[in-house]
């Protein structure tokens, strides 16, 4: 296999600006991975590779033959390459680009959430993650991070990748729930809102989540039919939104597992 040495070949400046820009990724309808257990898992979910790198180490260390032959543009890269092409720390030597896939959301929605203007895309992750894990039907977006950041995939572990989302007005969701007799509840940190553990979950509920610093918009609350809190003891005032959605989701979810 042809090598690529020098960190300023075409290609692999082409798959930095797609690591590098929200805008390109939507563009062009790809996205970037690094790393051999999520490159390697999203390849076996039925994502072909159109560029493949990966270091001679990591070639001769992981089996990614099948991943290199089903690639459009495969090539080894040389340690510096390989450095600049990395997002993380530590690279381990296998990066990809993939063509995105749209996963439509289900017909009919009961158990779901929105995330208003979450900007960090490791909660962004780290919530798709939780969701799928807890059998969320789909995520909402409302604003906020490219769901499709590298580090947003990382740390969802290819949940991103799984779990139906759309972008979404949060007029728009809460109306559709509401017409189809799904309760929306504005998750709070209030000690007068409604314990979560109290919420009436028998018709399945839209949770909708908001921003890391300032919350939900004060509008986004308006439009729900309750606000729903995580009770909360001692001098804590109030939780991540990763923490937060983590306890509710499970709320939500733990009577349909039931």
């Amino acid at each position: 296999m042809v090598e690529i040495s020098s960190p300023n070949n075409p290609k692999v400046l082409e798959a930095m600006k797609l690591r590098d820009s929200a805008a390109l990724r939507r563009e062009k309808g790809l996205f970037f991975l690094e790393g051999e257990r999520l490159v390697l898992d999203v390849f076996e979910s039925g994502y072909t590779p159109k560029f493949a790198f990966v270091t001679e180490e990591a070639f001769w260390k992981y089996d990614c033959q099948p991943f290199l032959n089903a690639a459009a543009y495969a090539r080894l890269i040389s340690p510096l390459a390989a450095k600049r092409l990395g997002d993380t720390d530590t690279p381990q030597g296998i990066f990809a680009v993939f063509a995105r896939k749209e996963i439509p959301l289900p017909a009919k929605l009961s158990r779901y959430i929105l995330l208003e203007n979450v900007q960090d895309p490791g909660n962004l992750g780290g919530i798709a993650r939780t969701a799928e894990a807890l059998g969320a039907e789909a995520m909402l977006l409302a604003g906020g991070c490219d769901p499709f950041n590298p580090k947003a995939l990382r740390a969802s572990m290819g949940s991103l990748l799984r779990l139906p989302f759309a972008q979404k007005r949060v007029a728009e969701a809460a109306a559709e729930a509401q017409a189809n007799g799904i309760p929306v509840y504005a998750t709070v940190p209030a000690a007068d809102a409604l314990p979560c553990t109290k919420a009436d979950y028998s018709k399945g509920a839209l949770l909708l989540f908001g921003n890391e610093g300032n919350g939900l918009k004060q509008t986004t609350i308006q439009k729900a039919d309750a606000q729903i809190t995580v009770p909360m003891h001692g001098r804590t005032e109030s939780l991540g939104v990763l923490s937060a959605a983590s306890i509710l989701i499970y709320e939500m979810m733990r009577e349909a597992a039931a």
